[in-house]
């Protein structure tokens, strides 16, 4: 990649969508500038400003999570809160939309900090303790559940723990309670149990941090987190090569997420064309690029149904392990599905709005797909673009067929 095909990947997996505009804005900037003005962007630390105990509060809570991620100016904190939300997995469908919503800020608070400490304090969540009953935990009757999840799904993977840690680190897990009245955790040492366990071969009287300090002593630790974020934000499918040195230096700073990143962002592998276009989006992350680029459309409510028959509605993951993605977002019915919501926010786009002149022919193909930075496209796209421009005669309907066609292409699909 040259420099400015460099500018446009960083941007498309740190952004929900980019523009020429913001590629050209960098193109005198080094890409290490780049990198450390995105991961050092000042925090954000948005809020609901709705009512969360009403009965339909849970689609509000989804609909303000949607809006913040189109407006927020700093997408690559939202961007990350929502890979932690697909890690540390909680749902609506089993926890008040009044925890998930403070779930939603702890995630945003931890989402570029240290990984060790975000897992203690993950595992003494609110929301967490209720969706994987760490709450009901105690030395009388030991619930296994999130120490399963704390060990496959968290940490070190279904293949580097048995039966027996699982016993043994849930019965370390114990003592921490949940008041639902005054929404506060704490530790009960009534019903810990103290008792020696015996947790990857090592024994003592563990407790919830000598189980951290333990899972995150392993490089199976670093190894994971590091291949899921790989899987994300650089290509599928990593070989262990591909990961290893990234996972040693990770594991040796002490798990800092940033460094992780900034490690990730200047390697030649992000840039590689292994990596290029490589990882499909999101439905979030698809409708939030195409909204961004159509201010004309009003993005309400009443779009929860049109995102859900994509297959993702946030706050509600279908299961522990969280969306599964890659190929999973293109069956037929979810293509489907972000073609129909495209062809109705694209209907609404008017060359004032984007600023944009009433071009036509190849001109016009041109104009809106630099507009929409996807000037990068293979032949077959252009030509299928060149060949509607050139058989449309309506103005309006060029701007929004070109548009409607820009989004529907397999460019658009992969970041």
């Amino acid at each position: 990649m040259n420099d400015k095909e460099k500018i446009l990947h960083l941007l498309r997996r740190t952004r929900f969508g980019t523009s020429k505009s913001e590629v050209e804005s960098y193109l005198s900037t080094p890409i290490k500038n780049i990198v450390d003005q995105i991961l050092n962007a000042p925090a954000t630390s948005p809020s609901p400003n709705v009512d969360l105990t009403y009965q339909n509060s849970n689609e509000e809570l989804i609909f303000w999570w949607y809006n913040e991620i189109i407006t927020t100016a700093n997408s690559f904190l939202e961007k990350m809160t929502l890979f932690w939300h697909n890690h540390f997995t909680s749902s609506l469908t089993s926890v008040s939309p009044v925890y998930m919503a403070e779930q939603n800020q702890f995630l945003r608070s931890h989402a570029l900090g240290n990984f060790k400490t975000f897992l203690y304090e993950v595992s003494i969540e609110p929301a967490m303790m209720i969706y994987l009953n760490n709450r009901s935990n105690v030395k009388k009757a030991p619930n296994e559940n999130y120490a399963r999840e704390l060990m496959e799904l968290f940490t070190v993977g279904v293949e580097n723990y048995n039966q027996d840690d699982v016993k043994d680190v849930a019965k370390s897990l114990t003592g921490w309670r949940l008041n639902s009245e005054s929404e506060t955790v704490y530790f009960d040492r009534n019903s810990f149990d103290d008792s020696f366990k015996t947790v990857f071969c090592k024994r003592g009287d563990y407790d919830l941090n000598d189980v951290i300090r333990i899972l995150t002593s392993s490089l199976d630790c670093a190894n994971f987190i590091v291949k899921k974020v790989w899987n994300k934000f650089v290509f599928p499918n990593p070989t262990d090569q591909d990961i290893k040195p990234f996972a040693d230096r990770f594991f040796d700073s002490g798990y800092d997420i940033k460094g992780l990143f900034r490690d990730i962002f200047l390697s030649d592998a992000f840039y590689s064309d292994k990596a290029l276009r490589s990882i499909v989006k999101d439905p979030t992350e698809y409708m939030t690029d195409l909204i961004r680029k159509v201010p004309t459309y009003e993005f309400s409510i009443h779009d929860l149904y049109l995102v859900n028959q994509m297959g993702m509605t946030l706050f509600k993951p279908p299961n522990v392990a969280g969306w599964k993605g890659g190929n999973w977002w293109l069956s037929a019915s979810y293509l489907f599905a972000r073609g129909n919501y495209a062809e109705k926010i694209c209907n609404t786009a008017t060359y004032e709005k984007l600023g944009l002149d009433k071009s036509t022919g190849t001109a016009a193909v041109d104009q809106v797909l630099d507009y929409a930075g996807y000037y990068d496209i293979s032949p077959t796209t252009r030509k299928a673009l060149n060949d509607y421009a050139n058989g449309q005669n309506d103005p309006m309907q060029l701007l929004r067929g070109l548009l409607y066609l820009v989004y529907v292409s397999p460019e658009a699909q992969y970041t």
